[in-house]
């Protein structure tokens, strides 16, 4: 039985599912970290403990490293794994890895070196990217390669638990990122909100956190995994950082909750 009137039916099917927003679809998402780094290079991208990294030293730090990059063969579409705990050089990699035409996968430190030789094999990476990898010295080009790509080019790859209990690999485009980052209805990111990097690199979150301030020109805070799990040096963290946007686990969030207190007053989102 049709029970409800005309306007009320109009409002549940239109109304409340009116909800589309436009966003850059077609961009690539290092593009959009580019136009920041060319209008604001002097702000603050990073800040680990006492280290900060630019906008610009970061975007000339990546462009190097996807020189390097294509100087060993690697090519749009190739897969490059990043063996690096979160901080400065897995940023510098990831953005790296994007202006080179290729997709990052970000490995868990946690990995047992036989889970590791799976991803690798199974994800067909080009090569893997360390600390010593990039301790090799060399100097390449600080500009920007002229790497073509398309908004529906794979960004990165990251692996789920699987139903089976193997993982399994998903393609992420860049698309999928703009969409998350830009023009959403439940974030809006700004230039002056530093967002903690507190998500595990290799877990799907971690790309709100990273594209969600590179994307906007904000700056984004890193987390140590020892802070992030006590909620005393957890809230001291977000307070002497002044964070703005903290994404947590709904687990770890009730976990905290309590022991958190004030600094969550400090939050925008």
């Amino acid at each position: 039985l049709d029970v409800l009137p005309a306007a009320e039916r109009r409002q549940l099917l239109e109304t409340f599912n009116d909800t589309a927003s436009d966003y850059p679809r077609g961009e690539l998402i290092h593009r959009l970290f580019e136009a920041q780094a060319a209008s604001r290079p002097e702000a603050e991208a990073l800040r680990h403990g006492e280290a900060s990294l630019s906008y610009g030293e970061l975007n000339r730090r990546a462009n190097q490293l996807a020189h390097r990059l294509i100087g060993l063969g690697v090519e749009p579409g190739d897969r490059v794994a990043l063996d690096l705990p979160r901080g400065a050089d897995l940023l510098i990699a990831i953005v790296g890895v994007l202006k080179s035409g290729a997709a990052y996968l970000p490995l868990d430190e946690g990995l047992t070196a036989e889970r590791r030789q799976w991803l690798l094999a199974d994800s067909g990476a080009k090569l893997s990217v360390d600390a010593a990898w990039l301790a090799t010295p060399g100097t390449w080009p600080e500009e920007s390669p002229a790497v073509a790509g398309d908004a529906e080019s794979v960004a990165y790859l990251m692996y789920t638990s699987g139903s089976t209990g193997e993982p399994k690999g998903v393609l992420t485009p860049h698309r999928g990122i703009t969409r998350l980052v830009c023009g959403n209805r439940y974030a809006a990111f700004q230039a002056d909100d530093r967002i903690a990097w507190a998500a595990n690199p290799a877990f799907d979150a971690s790309t709100l956190e990273i594209w969600g301030a590179l994307a906007h020109g904000a700056s984004l805070v890193a987390i140590d995994k020892d802070t992030l799990l006590s909620a005393e040096a957890l809230g001291a963290r977000l307070q002497r950082d002044r964070i703005t946007i903290l994404w947590l686990t709904a687990g770890l969030f009730q976990r905290h909750a309590r022991g958190l207190g004030a600094a969550l007053s400090g939050l925008r989102y």
